[in-house]
C-alpha cells in the first residue's frame, strides 16, 4: 500500500507551521497532553474527550453532543456489553436484532455501521460482529451525529469510542462473576510498571447463560496494553485484543402481512421463551491490533502516527419464526439460514499533526492529517438450512443439522483515503470557532458492482462562553456515509448501495456546576439518504431522504459528595421524505422511538463506610416495525438496582457487587425494523467478587 501518499501533505505543511511557531513569542499556549487516568477519577462525569479531532479537548469546548460513560459507571452496573453501556445515553435502541451475539444499535434512529462506527482508542474501526468485552475498557465515549471530518465514511448516527486502560501502578486484580441463570467466570487483570514503560494484561473466561430456553455459550478474552516513554518527547503505545465467543442466537419473529395488508404482532410471552434450538449458535473469533507513536516535535507541534488491524471470522445461524396462528399457536414455521465463515477485516493507517500558535492576538490550533482505511468483507452465501414446524405457545425441540460447507457469495473491498484540516481559533476567553475540511477518495468494489467517487466535506462551529463553566454552541457537519449492505432477509442480500452525503445542524448549551455536574441541552437536525428494505419489493434500497430532528438533554456527575447521577432524555421526530412511493412519504422512520429517557443514580451511605446503593430506570417509546408504519412495538420501562460494598481485608481491597437488570422481569420488544421483532431478555441478577493486591 502506498502509505507515502498519506505522509506527504502532512510533512509538507509541518515546515510551514514550524516557521509560524518559531516567529511567535515564548509565552504562547502549548498543546495540552492529558493523562486519561487522571480525568476525574471516581466520578460519573468526565472533563476531556479522547475521540477524533476532539482528542484531549474539554467537553465544554466540543460543539457536539458527547456522552461519556466512565469506568465508575461501568463498574457500578457490572456492564458486560456495549448494549449495557450505551443504554445510558439518550436516543439509543436495538436495531432489528436482539443484542445477544453483538450490540447492533441505533442512535437517534440511525443504525451504527458495524465496520466503521465503533472505534478503539479513537482510531481503529473494529468489526462489531461479536460482543465487545468491557473488562479492559476505561471509558466509552458516544459522539452523536455526523463525524465525517475525522473518520471519513460512516453512519451519521455517531461514533462509539472504546478507550482502553493503561498500567499506572504495579497491581494484580482478579474477579469471580456469575448470574442466577448459570453464567460463571473469572477474570485476571495484571499491571506492571517499569522505569519508562508499563504493561497491562487482561484475561477472561466464562460460560454464559442468558436465561432464555435452549440457549448457552462461552467466551474467552485476552488483551494487552503497553506503553513506552522512549524519552520525554516520544511515546509508543500498543493495544492487542483477542476475542472468542459462541452463543445461541434466540429466534426472532418475522411478521407476515394479513390479507388486508395489516400486521398483527404476536403476544409478549414469558421472558424465557425461545422458539429455536440451542445449536443455533453464532461462533466468532476476532482480534484487534493498534500501535501508536506520539512525538512532541516542539511544545507547540505534535505528531501522532497509528497503524491498526481489526479482524473477525463468524459463523452465524440466524432463525426466524413466522406463519403462526395467534389464537391457537399452531401452523408456525422456524426457518434457519446459516452464514458460514464470514470474514471482516479493517486495516488503517492514520497520521495527525497538531500545532498551536498565536496570530494577530488569537490563539489557534491546527489539526491536520491523513488516513487510509482498507477493508475486506468476505460474505458467505446464505444457506437456507431448514424449516421446522413450531408452536407459538408450546415450543418443541429442533433436531440438529450439520453446518453446511462454506460457499462464498460476495467479496467487498473498500478503500477510504482522506485528508483533513481543522482550525480552532480562540478569539478571547468567550469566543471560539472551528472550521474543518476533508477530501475523501472512496472506492467500493464487490461482485455485484463498483462504486468510486471523491467527496469534499465541510464543518464549522461557534462557541460562546459567557463564563468558563457555561457554553453556547452551534455547529454544522457534513458526513460521508457508506450506502450499506443488503441484509440477509432482503431479496438482494449482499448488494452494496452507493455512498451518500448527510448534513447535520446542532445548537446547544453546556453548563458545569461546582460539584462537577455537567448539564447539556441540544437541538439537532440530520438529513440523510434513506435506506431500508422496501416493504413492497423486499429489496434493500435507497429511496428519498430521511430527516431526524429532535432535542436531547443530559446531566452527569455529582449532585453532592457521595451522590452521583447519570440521566438523559431525548425527543426525536424522524420522517421519510421525497420517496418514490406515495405510501412512504411523511411516514415515521421505522424503529425510531420518539421519546427515550434513562436515569441511573448511586448513593454512598455515610452510616456504613464502603456501602453504596444504585437505582436505574430506562424508558423506550413505541417504534414502528416497518417503513409503511403498519404496526408498532409498545413502549416499555425497565428498572435496575444494585448494591456494592468495598472493604479492606488483610490489606487487600475487596469489592462485593450485586446488580439486578429488569427487576420486574418485564416482557418487552427489545428490537424491531424490517418487520422483525426480538423479545427482550429476562430478569438477570449479576454477582461479582473482586479483589486487588
Amino acid at each position: 500500500m502506498k502509505w507515502n501518499l498519506l505522509l506527504f501533505p502532512v510533512f509538507a505543511l509541518s515546515a510551514l507551521l514550524n516557521t509560524l511557531n518559531a516567529s511567535e513569542s515564548d509565552d504562547k499556549k502549548t498543546i495540552e497532553v492529558i493523562e486519561i487516568t487522571a480525568d476525574r477519577p471516581n466520578s460519573y462525569s468526565a472533563k476531556y474527550v479522547q475521540a477524533g479531532t476532539f482528542f484531549n479537548a474539554n467537553v465544554l469546548d466540543t460543539a457536539l453532543t458527547t456522552n461519556i460513560i466512565t469506568k465508575e459507571l461501568l463498574d457500578a452496573q457490572l456492564a458486560s456489553s456495549l448494549a449495557d453501556t450505551i443504554r445510558n445515553t439518550a436516543g439509543v435502541s436495538a436495531a432489528q436484532i436482539n443484542t445477544t451475539i453483538y450490540s447492533n444499535l441505533n442512535i437517534r434512529g440511525i443504525r451504527l455501521d458495524p465496520t466503521t462506527n465503533y472505534r478503539l482508542n479513537g482510531i481503529l474501526p473494529i468489526a462489531n460482529y461479536v460482543q465487545t468485552p468491557m473488562e479492559n475498557k476505561y471509558r466509552v465515549e458516544v459522539l452523536k451525529g455526523a463525524a465525517g471530518l475525522y473518520y471519513g465514511f460512516g453512519s451519521p448516527a455517531g461514533i462509539v469510542n472504546l478507550v482502553t486502560e493503561r498500567a499506572y501502578q504495579d497491581q494484580i486484580a482478579g474477579s469471580l462473576f456469575a448470574n442466577q441463570h448459570g453464567t460463571y467466570g473469572a477474570s485476571l487483570d495484571i499491571s506492571k510498571m517499569f522505569d519508562d514503560a508499563g504493561v497491562r494484561v487482561n484475561l477472561v473466561a466464562a460460560d454464559e447463560e442468558i436465561g432464555i430456553e435452549r440457549t448457552s455459550g462461552e467466551r474467552q478474552f485476552a488483551s494487552v496494553g503497553y506503553h513506552f516513554d522512549i524519552n520525554d518527547k516520544l511515546r509508543f503505545e500498543f493495544d492487542g485484543e483477542y476475542i472468542a465467543r459462541d452463543i445461541t442466537e434466540p429466534t426472532q419473529y418475522y411478521l407476515l402481512a394479513n390479507q388486508d395488508g395489516s400486521l398483527s404482532l404476536p403476544p409478549l410471552l414469558d421472558t424465557d421463551i425461545n422458539h429455536g434450538a440451542e445449536w443455533f449458535k453464532a461462533e466468532t473469533t476476532a482480534h484487534n491490533l493498534l500501535g501508536k507513536l506520539s512525538y512532541a516535535i516542539t511544545p507547540n507541534l505534535h505528531i501522532n502516527m497509528s497503524l491498526g488491524r481489526a479482524y473477525a471470522d463468524t459463523t452465524r445461524r440466524y432463525s426466524a419464526f413466522f406463519g403462526y396462528d395467534i389464537e391457537t399457536g399452531s401452523d408456525g414455521l422456524v426457518s434457519l439460514s446459516t452464514f458460514p465463515d464470514t470474514e471482516y477485516e479493517n486495516n488503517i493507517a492514520d497520521v495527525k499533526l497538531t500545532s498551536s500558535f498565536t496570530l494577530l492576538g488569537t490563539y489557534n490550533q491546527w489539526v491536520m492529517g491523513a488516513s487510509r482505511r482498507e477493508s475486506e468483507s468476505i460474505i458467505a452465501d446464505r444457506v437456507r438450512q431448514g424449516k421446522w414446524a413450531q408452536n407459538l405457545y408450546h415450543p418443541v425441540d429442533i433436531a440438529k443439522l450439520p453446518t453446511p460447507p462454506r460457499s462464498i457469495k460476495n467479496t467487498i473491498e473498500k478503500t477510504d483515503i482522506g485528508y483533513f484540516l481543522n482550525l480552532k481559533t480562540h478569539f478571547n476567553e468567550q469566543w471560539q470557532t472551528t472550521l474543518g475540511y476533508r477530501y475523501a477518495d472512496y472506492k467500493n468494489t464487490s461482485d455485484f458492482a463498483q462504486y468510486d467517487d471523491t467527496e469534499d466535506t465541510l464543518s464549522g462551529s461557534v462557541i460562546y462562553k459567557p463564563q468558563p463553566n457555561f457554553a453556547f454552541y452551534t455547529s454544522y457537519i457534513e458526513g460521508l456515509e457508506e450506502g450499506g449492505i443488503a441484509q440477509g432477509i432482503a431479496k438482494n442480500a449482499g448488494e452494496v448501495l452507493p455512498a451518500a452525503l448527510s448534513e447535520q445542524w446542532e445548537y446547544g448549551v453546556k453548563f458545569e456546576t461546582s460539584e462537577q455536574l455537567l448539564l447539556t441541552l441540544a437541538y439537532f437536525d440530520i438529513d440523510r439518504a434513506s435506506a431500508f428494505i422496501h416493504p413492497e419489493t423486499e429489496f434493500f434500497v435507497q429511496d428519498g431522504r430521511a430527516n431526524y430532528a429532535g432535542v436531547e438533554l443530559s446531566a452527569s456527575g455529582g449532585i453532592t459528595e457521595g451522590w452521583s447521577v447519570y440521566t438523559t432524555a431525548s425527543y426525536i421526530d424522524a420522517e421519510q421524505q421525497k420517496s418514490s412511493s406515495a405510501q412512504l412519504n411523511g411516514n415515521a422512520i421505522e424503529n425510531t422511538p420518539k421519546t427515550t429517557a434513562s436515569i441511573f443514580t448511586t448513593y454512598q451511605l455515610n452510616s456504613v463506610p464502603g456501602l453504596s446503593l444504585s437505582l436505574g430506570a430506562y424508558y423506550t417509546g413505541s417504534r414502528y416495525v416497518d417503513a409503511l408504519n403498519s404496526a408498532s412495538a409498545n413502549a416499555y420501562t425497565l428498572f435496575d438496582a444494585g448494591i456494592n460494598y468495598q472493604l479492606n481485608l488483610r490489606n487487600h481491597d475487596v469489592a462485593i457487587s450485586l446488580y439486578v437488570q429488569n427487576i420486574a422481569d418485564k416482557a418487552y420488544w427489545a428490537a424491531t425494523g424490517s418487520r422483525l421483532l426480538a423479545q427482550g431478555h429476562p430478569r438477570t441478577i449479576k454477582f461479582e467478587l473482586k479483589t486487588a493486591f
